[in-house]
């Protein structure tokens, strides 16, 4: 089919085409001259050319955690003088584009990360320093802990869902072991919950009665976790 189309509408030939590697070629399915495809132009003389791929393959990928920043962003204006942009060293002329430029930020971030570290957060209050700002830590460490209990637990309860859909015939034993490891999670979410009522128990310098303290507790618990009491 023509790719092109001469200004009077006289001639037509076919002299756009798509380039693959050659070792490509087993995973063409199928190519044409898109008519439909719209460039926006008055007098249009070519026509799109697509190309379908079709291959099976394995990827293996590794997931990404967050993690904080590695360098104090507010100090990189009064220390630019100590980033060494002059250690970093270019790719040589024949990489590629993406691989330069992802060297050329990984090099860049380094000396960022040397020139502007971060460090350990700081009381602001005198007043704070010491076993208080410990157990501040402490109760910040354990709401982060609490926060990312219940995650584990629906992921439990979801890959038993996917198993049991894989295979419907799945040993009772299988289903009892899950069971296990959910019930466990569920009592390490309540143990997380304990340490963090006593860390506010010990932030108030005094610690509550037992009666007041199993009250905070069914305030604190979520109601699945207060069936297993």
């Amino acid at each position: 089919m023509a790719t092109w189309t001469s200004p009077d509408g006289t001639h037509r030939h076919r002299i756009d085409y798509v380039a693959v590697p050659q070792n490509w070629s087993a995973s063409c399915a199928h190519s044409s001259v898109i008519q439909d495809f719209d460039q926006g132009n008055a007098h249009e003389d070519h026509q799109a050319v697509g190309l379908e791929l079709c291959w099976h393959g394995v990827a293996e990928t590794e997931p990404r955690r967050a993690t904080g920043a590695s360098f104090h962003r507010a100090a990189i204006g009064p220390n630019c003088n100590r980033i060494a942009c002059a250690e970093i060293k270019p790719a040589s002329w024949s990489t590629d584009i993406e691989t330069q430029a992802q060297q050329l930020n990984t090099q860049l971030l380094q000396q960022v990360c040397l020139a502007c570290p971060v460090y350990p957060a700081a009381p602001k209050k005198r007043c704070l320093n010491g076993a208080v700002w410990a157990l501040r830590a402490q109760k910040l460490a354990l709401r982060k802990r609490i926060r990312q209990a219940p995650t584990v637990s629906s992921n439990t309860r979801l890959r038993l869902s996917f198993h049991l859909w894989k295979f419907p015939a799945t040993a009772a034993q299988t289903i009892v072991q899950h069971q296990a490891c959910e019930h466990t999670n569920l009592c390490i979410q309540i143990r997380l919950q304990c340490q963090y009522l006593y860390s506010l128990a010990g932030c108030g310098g005094t610690c509550d009665s037992p009666k007041r303290m199993h009250c905070k507790m069914k305030l604190q618990l979520s109601p699945k976790m207060r069936l297993l009491g």
